[in-house]
């Protein structure tokens, strides 16, 4: 993990210790956070997530320890790979989860306007090509910003989209000309 993932990491440690109704303390945090380092965020979400279901099903689990963490990640089902080479801006950062999550969000709005039913016609390719550039933008900037709060995160997001909007208006005029 990357220093930028610490509240995230917190964040999803605090919820599992909650699960099991336990104090998080500022040592054990550190513990968690100094033996699951080399864990990729991800994976360290995905065994916590793993963690809490099985504690739903059977609530006399005891409350996973890092090597159990551990454990739980080498058992963990491969994720297929994504393809690097084509998707050159992808992070894998926090910023892009969000990124993708905001545009699966925006798209679901109003998602005729953003496809013509065939997702290998030109027409969607390209308003897709416009989207995810703006969502691309957007990730970038609120990387390189030190602090970003919620709101500059939105009022960024709608500028970004704005700009993406514009695009598919003027691809839209160019094909109906």
């Amino acid at each position: 993990m990357l220093s930028t993932d610490r509240a995230e990491f917190e964040s999803v440690l605090g919820a599992m210790f909650g699960a099991w109704n336990r104090v998080l303390s500022a040592n054990t945090i550190e513990g968690y956070w100094k033996g699951c380092q080399l864990m990729d965020l991800s994976q360290f979400v995905r065994c916590c997530n793993k963690a809490i279901q099985s504690y739903t099903e059977d609530s006399t689990q005891r409350l996973p320890d890092v090597g159990a963490l551990w454990a739980m990640k080498r058992s963990l089902r491969v994720v297929p790979a994504v393809n690097h080479e084509r998707l050159s801006s992808w992070r894998g950062d926090h910023w892009d989860e969000k990124a993708n999550l905001h545009l699966l969000a925006y798209i679901q709005i109003n998602p005729k306007r953003y496809s013509d039913g065939n997702p290998q016609s030109k027409c969607t390719q390209s308003r897709t090509a416009c989207l995810v550039q703006a969502k691309d933008q957007w990730a970038a900037l609120m990387r390189a910003s030190v602090r970003v709060d919620k709101a500059d995160q939105k009022e960024v997001w709608a500028n970004c989209m704005a700009e993406a909007e514009r695009q598919i208006d003027v691809l839209s005029q160019g094909r109906a000309a």
